[in-house]
């Protein structure tokens, strides 16, 4: 698997960010408060 494989299925299963370092609780959380899925979003 390659990183950007995990770094999707951690914000779909487990609503978290590498990125932003945290778990959100829910994914409509996850998507208001992190500016995205990718390093650059940060």
């Amino acid at each position: 698997q390659g990183l950007q494989t995990i770094l999707d299925k951690l914000r779909v299963q487990h609503h978290y960010c590498l990125y932003c370092g945290c778990k959100f609780e829910s994914a409509g959380a996850l998507a208001n408060e992190c500016p995205g899925p990718n390093e650059d979003d940060h």
